[in-house]
């Protein structure tokens, strides 16, 4: 028999995490969000705190974690790649 796995896709954080970026604030909502932004806009996806932002993210859809957990995981994969950026210019 099949199990049903429960995935919300709509799971929100308390409070969005605003990103300014070239003179504009880009708002991210919650983990689903934060995903696609991470694999669609981080150049380093090699680095571990990407690598666990993406799966506590991945385990707030799945109900495993506690989506503002998720948060605090995808600000320091930002803030990684905030560095890695400063370190290549």
């Amino acid at each position: 028999m099949t199990d049903v796995i429960p995935v919300l896709f709509g799971a929100r954080w308390r409070i969005p995490v605003c990103l300014l970026q070239q003179k504009r604030v880009r708002h991210i909502f919650g983990p689903a969000e934060a995903i696609r932004y991470m694999r669609t806009c981080f150049n380093d996806q090699s680095s571990p705190a990407y690598s666990r932002a993406v799966e506590v993210c991945f385990a707030a859809l799945r109900c495993e974690a506690d989506p503002d957990v998720a948060r605090s995981f995808f600000l320091a994969a930002y803030e990684g790649e905030l560095e890695a950026q400063r370190r290549c210019h």
